[in-house]
């Protein structure tokens, strides 16, 4: 394994680590995901995608997008929880915490494309993919 996959695996296990907790906090304030239906799961999945080199790099501007003003914060306040209440019913939250914005958008992103991502292959599993043989065979 490459240290580039290597680097991919730990990368995966964290945010499906944070997923699986159901939560993370940010200063004083704890960030809880609710169920998140797939088709809209899958619309967060597709655009970390499409955004995965600018946030690795730091590059926040995609925040000041309309696609991410109209399709993407919407459901991640929708369909996440600030202290036990929805984010989209807490008037100026992020007025109140600014710095928890970004954090808050970063790690909200990733954990709901969590159920998406490659499971994390151990060392014996993946000696066991390389065993394994799969032959397609055309339908009569």
């Amino acid at each position: 394994m490459s240290n580039k996959q290597a680097e991919a695996q730990a990368g995966y296990a964290a945010i499906k680590a944070i997923y699986k907790k159901g939560f993370f906090e940010v200063g004083e304030n704890k960030y809880e995901f609710s169920k998140m239906p797939f088709k809209k799961a899958k619309k967060i999945f597709a655009y970390l995608t499409a955004i995965a080199g600018e946030l690795e790099a730091g590059q926040l501007g995609f925040i000041d997008s309309h696609k991410f003003d109209n399709d993407i914060e919407p459901l991640l306040f929708q369909y996440m929880l600030v202290n036990g209440f929805k984010l989209d019913t807490v008037d100026d939250h992020f007025d109140e915490f600014p710095s928890d914005y970004i954090e808050f958008v970063s790690t909200a992103i990733q954990g709901f494309a969590a159920p998406f991502l490659p499971e994390v292959a151990t060392a014996s599993a993946s000696k066991a993919k390389e065993s394994q043989s799969t032959t397609l065979k055309k339908q009569m």
